[in-house]
């Protein structure tokens, strides 16, 4: 009676192949799971810029005061989700608004595993280009650090949000 089992080259194969397939795998999982966690954070940061954007297309001006998730901030203050909600951002609202023209939000990330250690911004802004309210993602501006790149959607590179948000600059690589 003939035994039929797998040889040992047989079983070291297999195991290269797999191994070779979760060196691949793991990295690429671990890159959209920070994507997401970025997403995530601007799917809430859109969604008050969005309103603000209506805010102002209705009544010329935008608020002095936003509220979101039960806490309300001012120009230059910041919101923390109350109570704390996991993978919510804070986020900071406004500053220097010079001609009462455009806002800002600057959305802060917490730490993301394998790309970035303590938080991270991305800024978004809304600016009214005569009569036109357009809405912008990217840099956040001084005194943030940037989240990588390659985190971000591709509609979010422009150089520097707080500048084309507050002053109108159409340097800012935002339109």
């Amino acid at each position: 009676m003939k035994k039929s089992a797998f040889s040992l080259i047989e079983l070291l194969v297999v195991i290269a192949v797999v191994a070779l397939l979760a060196a691949i795998a793991v990295p690429s999982y671990n890159m959209y799971a920070a994507k997401a966690s970025v997403t995530k954070s601007l799917a809430v940061g859109y969604r008050i810029i969005y309103d603000l954007k209506k805010t102002y297309q209705t009544t010329s001006k935008f608020p002095t005061s936003i509220t979101f998730s039960g806490q309300t901030a001012t120009y230059g203050t910041s919101l923390y989700p109350s109570p704390a909600v996991e993978n919510i951002p804070r986020m900071q609202y406004g500053n220097n608004v010079t001609d009462g023209r455009g806002v800002m939000l600057v959305v802060h990330v917490n730490a993301i595993p394998g790309f970035t250690t303590g938080t991270t911004a991305v800024g978004l802004g809304v600016r009214d280009f005569n009569g036109v309210t357009k809405v912008a993602c990217g840099n956040p501006g001084t005194g943030n650090t940037m989240i990588p790149a390659e985190l971000l959607p591709v509609n979010c590179k422009c150089d520097n949000v707080d500048n084309w948000a507050i002053t109108g600059a159409t340097n800012a690589n935002c339109l």
